[in-house]
């Protein structure tokens, strides 16, 4: 299959390539990393597991002298850290492994990009979606990835490896932004 498939006219571009695991939970991961709901969970999980290492480590040093007292804050800041620095790893695995349980039967999955003159159609899993490229409000290359947003509540990722080269890429990200006048 061809990466990209000009259509007949200049203006128009179909994109194809089969989607692997990691190309699925891409958009998943990268917007629930951006969103108010991990901005908040990623303090308070830290913050609990740390007072209750805390409290743990008290039921089992509470005979020792007092002149540790110090230990405590210590401990806390260990497990505060240890689980701070790995939340995004811990986050990032746990959407995956539920993509993978959900929907990895049918993965690789064919993917269609449709850029019309003032659309962008997905076809991904079998289900359409339509965006409007007036209303695409960043396009960036992130790990690896086109990113596309549209607003705060659609992200759409492509691997850069789905393009037969920079040219072709160049072409279909001016196609995204000849209607957007925000970018």
């Amino acid at each position: 299959m061809e990466p990209i498939q000009p259509i007949e006219n200049p203006s128009r571009m179909r994109l194809e390539y089969a989607a692997t695991l990691d190309d699925v939970a891409a958009p998943t991961i990268r917007f629930y990393l951006r969103g108010k709901s991990y901005a908040s969970q990623r303090f308070k999980e830290p913050l609990i597991m740390g007072l209750a290492g805390v409290g743990a480590y008290y039921l089992i040093t509470s005979s020792r002298p007092v002149h540790l007292w110090w230990s405590y804050f210590v401990f806390f800041a260990l497990i505060f850290c240890a689980k701070f620095f790995d939340m995004k790893r811990t986050v990032s695995q746990r959407i995956r492994n539920y993509i993978k349980r959900e929907k990895g039967h049918l993965l690789p999955t064919p993917v269609t990009y449709d850029i019309t003159d003032t659309h962008l159609f997905c076809n991904f899993f079998g289900v359409d979606t339509v965006y409007q490229l007036d209303s695409i409000t960043e396009i960036k290359e992130e790990a690896e990835r086109l990113e596309i947003w549209v607003g705060d509540t659609s992200l759409s990722t492509i691997p850069l490896r789905a393009f037969h080269d920079d040219a072709q890429k160049a072409q279909f990200v001016s196609l995204l932004k000849r209607q957007t006048l925000s970018l």
